[in-house]
Protein backbone atom coordinates (compact mmCIF):
# COMPACT_ATOMS: atom_id res chain seq x y z
CA UNK A 1 0.00 0.00 0.00
CA UNK A 2 1.43 3.37 -0.95
CA UNK A 3 2.35 5.71 1.83
CA UNK A 4 0.41 9.01 2.18
CA UNK A 5 2.50 12.05 2.80
CA UNK A 6 1.54 15.01 5.02
CA UNK A 7 1.30 17.25 1.93
CA UNK A 8 -1.19 14.88 0.25
CA UNK A 9 -3.26 14.72 3.45
CA UNK A 10 -3.23 18.52 3.73
CA UNK A 11 -4.32 18.88 0.05
CA UNK A 12 -7.16 16.37 0.59
CA UNK A 13 -8.39 18.26 3.68
CA UNK A 14 -8.31 21.55 1.78
CA UNK A 15 -10.34 19.96 -1.06
CA UNK A 16 -12.95 18.72 1.40
CA UNK A 17 -13.17 22.15 3.04
CA UNK A 18 -13.73 23.83 -0.33
CA UNK A 19 -16.34 21.21 -1.34
CA UNK A 20 -18.13 21.64 2.00
CA UNK A 21 -18.26 25.44 1.64
CA UNK A 22 -19.54 25.21 -1.96
CA UNK A 23 -22.25 22.71 -0.94
CA UNK A 24 -23.28 24.88 2.02
CA UNK A 25 -23.59 27.96 -0.22
CA UNK A 26 -25.69 26.00 -2.74
CA UNK A 27 -27.91 24.64 0.06
CA UNK A 28 -28.52 28.13 1.49
CA UNK A 29 -29.28 29.50 -1.99
CA UNK A 30 -31.69 26.64 -2.67
CA UNK A 31 -33.50 27.14 0.63
CA UNK A 32 -33.75 30.88 0.03
CA UNK A 33 -35.19 30.32 -3.45
CA UNK A 34 -37.72 27.81 -2.14
CA UNK A 35 -38.77 30.23 0.61
CA UNK A 36 -39.24 33.09 -1.85
CA UNK A 37 -41.37 30.91 -4.13
CA UNK A 38 -43.43 29.60 -1.23
CA UNK A 39 -44.10 32.95 0.41
CA UNK A 40 -44.69 34.88 -2.82
CA UNK A 41 -47.43 32.50 -3.98
CA UNK A 42 -50.87 33.97 -3.31
CA UNK A 43 -52.67 32.09 -0.57
CA UNK A 44 -56.09 33.54 -1.26
CA UNK A 45 -56.56 31.96 -4.71
CA UNK A 46 -58.93 29.14 -5.62
CA UNK A 47 -57.26 26.38 -7.59
CA UNK A 48 -58.11 26.18 -11.26
CA UNK A 49 -59.61 22.69 -10.81
CA UNK A 50 -61.90 23.89 -7.97
CA UNK A 51 -62.96 26.95 -9.95
CA UNK A 52 -63.87 24.96 -13.06
CA UNK A 53 -65.62 22.28 -11.00
CA UNK A 54 -67.91 24.99 -9.64
CA UNK A 55 -68.48 26.27 -13.19
CA UNK A 56 -69.50 22.78 -14.36
CA UNK A 57 -72.38 22.92 -11.88
CA UNK A 58 -73.49 26.30 -13.24
CA UNK A 59 -73.38 25.54 -16.98
CA UNK A 60 -75.10 22.16 -16.79
CA UNK A 61 -78.68 23.27 -16.17
CA UNK A 62 -80.14 19.80 -16.82
CA UNK A 63 -83.29 19.04 -14.86
CA UNK A 64 -86.27 16.68 -15.02
CA UNK A 65 -87.62 18.44 -18.12
CA UNK A 66 -84.48 19.13 -20.23
CA UNK A 67 -81.04 17.69 -20.71
CA UNK A 68 -78.36 20.18 -21.72
CA UNK A 69 -75.34 19.45 -23.85
CA UNK A 70 -72.40 21.60 -22.81
CA UNK A 71 -69.20 22.13 -24.79
CA UNK A 72 -66.20 24.12 -23.62
CA UNK A 73 -64.51 25.79 -26.58
CA UNK A 74 -61.71 27.03 -24.38
CA UNK A 75 -61.03 27.55 -20.70
CA UNK A 76 -58.02 28.78 -18.82
CA UNK A 77 -56.39 31.48 -16.75
CA UNK A 78 -55.30 34.92 -17.92
CA UNK A 79 -51.55 35.48 -18.24
CA UNK A 80 -51.46 37.59 -15.08
CA UNK A 81 -53.46 34.97 -13.12
CA UNK A 82 -56.17 37.51 -12.31
CA UNK A 83 -59.12 35.75 -14.01
CA UNK A 84 -60.33 32.27 -14.88
CA UNK A 85 -62.40 32.18 -18.07
CA UNK A 86 -64.37 29.72 -20.19
CA UNK A 87 -66.08 29.88 -23.56
CA UNK A 88 -69.17 27.69 -23.30
CA UNK A 89 -71.72 26.56 -25.85
CA UNK A 90 -74.83 24.93 -24.46
CA UNK A 91 -77.98 23.59 -26.04
CA UNK A 92 -81.04 21.63 -25.04
CA UNK A 93 -80.60 18.08 -26.26
CA UNK A 94 -82.91 17.03 -29.10
CA UNK A 95 -84.39 20.53 -29.50
CA UNK A 96 -83.64 22.63 -32.58
CA UNK A 97 -83.05 26.33 -32.01
CA UNK A 98 -82.29 26.18 -28.30
CA UNK A 99 -78.63 27.08 -27.92
CA UNK A 100 -76.37 29.84 -26.68
CA UNK A 101 -72.70 30.77 -26.48
CA UNK A 102 -71.56 32.41 -23.26
CA UNK A 103 -68.34 33.79 -21.86
CA UNK A 104 -67.85 32.95 -18.19
CA UNK A 105 -65.19 34.67 -16.12
CA UNK A 106 -64.30 35.17 -12.48
CA UNK A 107 -61.44 36.51 -10.45
CA UNK A 108 -59.07 33.88 -9.13
CA UNK A 109 -59.46 35.16 -5.56
CA UNK A 110 -61.14 32.78 -3.13
CA UNK A 111 -64.87 33.26 -2.93
CA UNK A 112 -65.18 35.01 -6.30
CA UNK A 113 -68.35 34.27 -8.23
CA UNK A 114 -68.61 33.33 -11.88
CA UNK A 115 -70.05 36.04 -14.12
CA UNK A 116 -71.17 35.59 -17.70
CA UNK A 117 -72.39 37.36 -20.77
CA UNK A 118 -74.11 35.91 -23.80
CA UNK A 119 -72.39 36.48 -27.15
CA UNK A 120 -74.73 34.53 -29.44
CA UNK A 121 -77.90 32.49 -29.29
CA UNK A 122 -80.46 30.93 -31.59
CA UNK A 123 -82.27 34.28 -31.91
CA UNK A 124 -79.30 36.60 -32.25
CA UNK A 125 -76.05 35.42 -33.81
CA UNK A 126 -74.05 38.36 -32.44
CA UNK A 127 -75.22 39.47 -29.05
CA UNK A 128 -72.28 41.18 -27.31
CA UNK A 129 -72.86 43.67 -24.46
CA UNK A 130 -72.75 47.37 -25.40
CA UNK A 131 -69.40 48.95 -24.51
CA UNK A 132 -71.00 52.07 -23.03
CA UNK A 133 -73.15 49.96 -20.69
CA UNK A 134 -70.50 47.77 -19.12
CA UNK A 135 -68.51 48.50 -15.99
CA UNK A 136 -66.58 46.83 -13.20
CA UNK A 137 -65.14 43.36 -13.72
CA UNK A 138 -66.88 42.93 -17.09
CA UNK A 139 -65.31 46.10 -18.49
CA UNK A 140 -61.91 45.13 -17.03
CA UNK A 141 -62.14 41.62 -18.48
CA UNK A 142 -63.20 42.74 -21.97
CA UNK A 143 -60.73 45.63 -22.17
CA UNK A 144 -57.65 43.89 -20.79
CA UNK A 145 -58.09 40.24 -21.72
CA UNK A 146 -59.45 40.26 -25.27
CA UNK A 147 -56.31 38.32 -26.28
CA UNK A 148 -57.65 35.07 -24.75
CA UNK A 149 -59.66 34.31 -27.91
CA UNK A 150 -56.83 35.11 -30.36
CA UNK A 151 -55.97 31.45 -30.95
CA UNK A 152 -59.48 30.36 -31.97
CA UNK A 153 -61.48 31.33 -35.06
CA UNK A 154 -64.28 33.15 -33.27
CA UNK A 155 -64.49 36.41 -31.34
CA UNK A 156 -65.67 35.79 -27.76
CA UNK A 157 -64.22 38.63 -25.67
CA UNK A 158 -65.51 41.95 -26.97
CA UNK A 159 -68.34 44.46 -26.73
CA UNK A 160 -70.48 46.44 -29.22
CA UNK A 161 -69.66 50.06 -29.83
CA UNK A 162 -72.20 52.76 -30.74
CA UNK A 163 -71.99 51.98 -34.47
CA UNK A 164 -73.03 48.37 -34.04
CA UNK A 165 -69.56 46.92 -34.55
CA UNK A 166 -67.66 45.00 -31.97
CA UNK A 167 -64.91 46.84 -30.21
CA UNK A 168 -61.37 45.59 -30.01
CA UNK A 169 -58.98 47.36 -27.70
Amino acid sequence: MPKTTKKQTKDNVLGWKIATIVCAVLAVAGCATAAVLFFSRPKDVDSESDAFASLDKIVDKSDDKYTYEVKYYKKGTTKDNKYYYAFVSSSIKDMDGAWGNDVYFRKTAKGSEWQSYNIANDSNLKHFPYCNEISGDLADFIKNYDYVDDDINQVWVTCWDEGGKYQTY
